[in-house]
């Protein structure tokens, strides 16, 4: 243990670990020396070529004291480490003479081991003791870095206390000098660090640092300008609490203690829905010897009731239409039938002692129906990602333009409306969590949300202190600065979220949510009520503006990735065309609407249906162009029956197994394919498939042609040659082939027909191949 200053370095002697990259750079030479002293192995350098044994000992000797004189150099510049340095200096001098020495005496008999085996021993200590002082230099440049830290947590304090604006600048002044100076050694040291975790969790440190750095000058100013507020003192307290975790983080990781920001074993990184079906469908195949009545039922029942009730509670959330909530509640009883099912055939194979009976039919049924239980929870989570992320900024606008209109009344009642929608936004961020297996994904969300959580009480203050003092420009800067990180953190937990669900899911719910919201609009118009059409056409602009954003983000990664620009090209401008033409003549058309009905005047009613209409043909050509040009109907999952679940489940089986052994496929990806194709190229498809299949019957008569013949040729060996002494066998009953020659000699009328049938080809249709077939 080393004392720096006011800090402890805990560091064992013994322990070599190199944490990071320039330690191992360093070492390098060091170590291709001494390696080729110690070389047992024989040399590839030809005969009359190798280095003489006094060239590899002397750049040993000038690679230790290479060392030596940088250990030295850093022991004078820092006397806190002096002491340490300086022992292990001579440690490191005397094991390179040791080398030295033995390496020559190994030179000068090179057949005795005992000089072998004491080299080998001094070159592993002075390779010991260099790395000890790479590790203690190392340590240096951590004490630089804390003493760093240690010096920002004074300017923290500084600040907290400061009663005045004049000193509050001057302690910024200070702060901000000295942040520059731990970035950089923060920088430099996050891309020396070998482990990738500690080098993500300096970086978010870093990250938050330089972030609340920013709204510590807001919020302290807005403090010391009005001190009487509890709200603007939380501001304070709260940015001044994460400049100092930042700063703990930093600190942990530099000295490599604490836990991994991000990588907390307690936090859940996989689905409890999607988690819990695939272990429903992992426990169900068994051997049938293996089932026990008494253990296995209950045990799967239970799995599975557990399943059932995490789906129940998906089902009556509030943006769960009802006629989902009936298909979850309908599948959820199809799987309960499914699993008794199966449980009695292998209750049945035990009891008859057949366990040989056939089960395959049985578990299809139970993955099925576990695959369309899956289908309607995305839907559903769909449909609450769809409703929650629209106009997330809203609720925060209004509270706002209350605070600065110093209405304390209908500011608490946009608190509390803000309040609710962040809590909705976190409870449907989870349950997006619930049913995705992307565990770097889950991070991102939980993350987000304990980010947003800790933020929102922090806004409301935010937005107290300026209700309160509406002129102050501390208290309106101090409230900017939290709306920024607040709309800054809500994007970055909307873009998380849609990372988790399915592109086709999203678009098939909001293509439905519009539809009804379209309806809504008619019924408003119907009944004569602007406010209702205001509120419900302001939604529907709002989903189709979300889905522009989702499609086009999904877009960039497709480019990221490097796929195909031709299909990118064609969803985005269908995008571009729902954004810039649609949605713009949508609101025109609206407003005119909306206009009229205020003012008792006639409703351009055709106009409102066109727009309406080109709404919805709108969203449905996006989702057409991202589904690559198929029928909308025929990826719409909902409108799967009965017949589609069977024709799934006779091949769910087969579709588990290579699931497990990590095969991805996708279904029907060939017949996208072809139909996406234009006309003249699926016409040259369908010829060559044309020709292979007449190709294949001609390969088959050549086949059966061949075998007749090999028949003949045994009967002809059989009967006319037989061997003497032997007893036959086989009785032949068919007739003597007819005498042919063996070689069919050609008149030229056939030579020259056949090459005029080579010169056109002839296209054979394969049933009239089939047909003129004889074996």
């Amino acid at each position: 243990m080393s004392n720096f200053g006011k800090f402890e370095f805990k560091w064992n002697t013994e322990d070599f670990e190199i944490r990071t990259k320039s330690v191992e750079k360093t070492l390098e030479p060091l170590i291709n020396h001494v390696t080729t002293l110690m070389q047992d192995s024989p040399s590839r350098v030809k005969k009359g070529q190798s280095k003489k044994a006094q060239t590899l000992i002397a750049a040993v000797q000038m690679a230790t004291e290479n060392f030596i004189m940088q250990g030295e150099m850093i022991a004078s510049e820092y006397p806190e480490v002096q002491k340490d340095m300086l022992k292990i200096i001579q440690d490191v001098r005397n094991s390179g003479g040791q080398l030295c020495q033995s390496s020559l005496e190994f030179s000068q008999a090179p057949c005795s081991s005992e000089s072998r085996v004491k080299m080998v021993q001094t070159a592993r200590t002075l390779l010991r003791d260099v790395t000890r002082l790479l590790i203690l230099a190392d340590m240096v440049d951590v004490f630089l870095l804390l003493r760093s830290l240690q010096i920002i947590n004074g300017d923290i304090d500084r600040i907290s206390s400061a009663q005045n604006n004049q000193e509050l600048t001057n302690c910024m002044d200070h702060f901000n000098e000295n942040l520059n100076e731990v970035n950089q050694r923060t920088g430099s040291r996050q891309m020396d660090l070998k482990d990738e975790r500690r080098r993500e969790d300096l970086a978010a440190a870093r990250a938050v640092l330089k972030k609340s750095s920013v709204m510590l000058f807001t919020t302290t100013k807005t403090h010391v300008r009005h001190p009487e507020l509890q709200a603007a003192r939380s501001n304070r307290d709260f940015v001044l609490g994460q400049v100092r975790e930042a700063v703990k983080d930093i600190s942990n990781v530099a000295m490599e203690t604490g836990s991994h920001r991000g990588h907390d074993p307690s936090r859940k990184v996989k689905g409890d829905i999607a988690n819990a079906l695939d272990e429903f469908e992992n426990q169900i195949i068994m051997d049938p010897m293996s089932y026990s009545e008494n253990r296995t039922r209950p045990r799967l029942e239970a799995m599975l009731e557990k399943i059932i009730g995490r789906a129940a509670m998906l089902a009556d959330g509030t943006s769960t239409r009802d006629e989902r909530r009936d298909k979850i509640i309908r599948e959820c009883q199809n799987l309960r039938s499914a699993l008794q099912n199966l449980l009695s055939e292998y209750l049945y194979s035990v009891i008859s002692r057949n366990y040989l009976v056939f089960l395959g039919g049985k578990i299809n049924q139970v993955y099925g129906r576990t695959r369309c239980l899956r289908k309607h929870l995305n839907r559903s989570v769909s449909d609450h990602v769809s409703d929650c992320f629209l106009d997330t900024d809203m609720p925060l606008l209004l509270m706002l333009e209350a605070a600065k209109d110093g209405d304390h009344e209908r500011m608490e009642a946009y608190a509390g409306v803000f309040v609710e929608h962040a809590n909705k936004l976190i409870e449907v961020s989870q349950i997006a969590c619930s049913m995705c297996t992307n565990e770097d994904g889950i991070r991102m969300v939980s993350l987000a949300c304990d980010q947003l959580q800790k933020l929102c009480p922090q806004v409301v203050n935010a937005c107290r202190t300026l209700c309160s003092h509406p002129r102050s420009s501390e208290a309106a800067e101090n409230a900017e600065a939290f709306k920024e990180a607040w709309l800054k953190q809500l994007t970055l937990l909307t873009d998380a979220v849609d990372d988790l669900v399915s592109l086709d899911d999203f678009l098939a719910v909001s293509e439905q949510h519009i539809l009804e919201d379209i309806n809504q609009c008619v019924l408003a118009l119907q009944n004569n009520d602007p406010t209702s059409l205001d509120e419900t056409s302001g939604r529907i602009r709002g989903r189709c503006q979300r889905i522009c954003d989702v499609t086009e983000g999904e877009m960039m990664s497709f480019l990221r990735g490097g796929e195909g620009n031709q299909y990118v090209d064609r969803v985005m401008e269908c995008v571009m065309e729902l954004r810039k033409q649609i949605i713009v003549r949508f609101t025109n058309q609206m407003s005119a609407t909306i206009n009229a009905l205020n003012s008792n005047t006639p409703v351009d009613e055709n106009g409102f249906v066109q727009a309406s209409n080109l709404v919805y043909e709108g969203v449905q050509n996006v989702r057409r162009a991202v589904l690559n040009d198929q029928n909308v109907g025929d990826y719409d999952s909902d409108l799967e029956d009965e017949a589609e679940f069977e024709k799934f489940s006779k091949n769910a089986a087969l579709r588990k197994s290579r699931r497990q052994d990590n095969v991805v496929f996708e279904e029907d990806s060939d017949r996208a394919r072809m139909r996406a194709l234009p006309e003249e190229e699926r016409n040259k498809i369908q010829q060559q498939v044309l020709e292979s299949a007449t190709s294949l019957i001609q390969a088959a008569k050549n086949l059966m042609n061949a075998v007749v013949l090999a028949v003949r040729s045994s009967y002809v060996a059989s009967t006319k040659y037989p061997k003497a002494g032997s007893n036959l066998n086989i009785t032949w009953r068919m007739k003597a082939p007819e005498k042919k020659p063996l070689v069919q000699r050609e008149t030229l009328e056939d030579m020259r027909a056949k090459v005029r049938r080579g010169d056109s080809k002839k296209t054979i249709e394969p049933i009239k191949a089939l047909s003129e077939f004889q074996a």
